[in-house]
């Protein structure tokens, strides 16, 4: 597999990740990327709990849909942490 393939699977990602809404944008860093709880996420964002799960799991679907992903695929597996965080959590295996 050649090194480059790693870049090229980041660059989906972040092409995708920029389609998101701002909401979903916004839960998947406070989350995903940054460890926050769904309750102080929701706190952050004033919204309820049952919101911010929603709108987690809605990003994360749409995300694995934007990128061709099926569940339990191997994605992503050279990625940064926090890249690896935010797609982790989606029930899609990051590595």
């Amino acid at each position: 597999k050649p090194h480059h393939d790693g870049r090229l699977a980041f660059t989906d990602f972040s092409r995708a990740f920029d389609k998101l809404s701002p909401e979903h944008r916004e839960v998947l860093i406070l989350v995903g990327a940054n460890g926050y709880s769904y309750e102080e996420a929701a706190n952050m964002m004033g919204v309820a709990i049952g919101t911010a799960k929603s709108r987690a799991n809605r990003a994360r679907a749409r995300l694995c849909d934007m990128l061709g992903l099926a569940e339990g695929e191997d994605i992503l597996a050279e990625q940064s942490g926090a890249t690896l965080a935010v797609m982790g959590r989606s029930g899609f295996q990051a590595a």
